[in-house]
């Protein structure tokens, strides 16, 4: 076996390795039409650049990790990790995870977030927020949002609720490949 068989090889093993820790088809559809489209050793690159935005915070990885979620890939389920700096907020970290791997938040809240959002990891973590802001009567604040991928078309335009509704500073975080 020569040096190109090897690496081939190798390649081969880890593209192997990454569809493995999938746990959705469409990530699984994904990493196929890479492999297809750039060939190998390119849909290696472009997928471990992409798994990398994981890395942006390390808890979005740690999330990752325990929850057996699988690869940071287009595809894949998105995790988010909230920090509000609200005062009366006496526990300020929220997480969530898109589709069935986390919860939707039933409790009353009144934010608008259009009718798939609350599916999503960003909206799962803006309604906690509003569930808890709502309950004890709070207003303002500033939050961060971590995200593992940048928000999708569906997120991205109700995002800005949390301050229009609850005057709370939103400022989201997310990796670009």
């Amino acid at each position: 076996m020569d040096g190109s068989d090897a690496s081939a090889m190798a390649v081969d093993i880890r593209l192997n390795e990454i569809r493995d820790t999938l746990v959705l088809p469409d990530s699984v559809s994904y990493v196929r039409g890479i492999v297809r489209t750039l060939g190998p050793a390119d849909a290696l690159r472009r997928l471990l650049a992409e798994d990398a935005r994981a890395d942006h915070d390390p808890r979005l990885r740690y999330l990752r990790l325990t929850r057996s979620l699988g690869a940071d890939i287009n595809g894949s389920p998105t995790v988010a990790v909230l920090e509000a700096d609200v005062v009366g907020i006496l526990l300020p970290l929220y997480i969530g995870i898109s589709g069935r791997f986390d919860q939707t938040v039933k409790e009353e809240h009144d934010l608008r977030l259009g009718a798939v959002a609350p599916e999503h990891a960003e909206g799962r973590v803006l309604s906690q927020l509003a569930r808890d802001m709502k309950a004890l009567g709070l207003r303002g604040g500033t939050t961060t949002l971590w995200v593992d991928k940048p928000p999708c078309r569906y997120c991205a335009p109700v995002l800005p609720s949390i301050t229009k509704q609850y005057d709370v500073t939103l400022t989201i975080e997310f990796a670009l490949i």
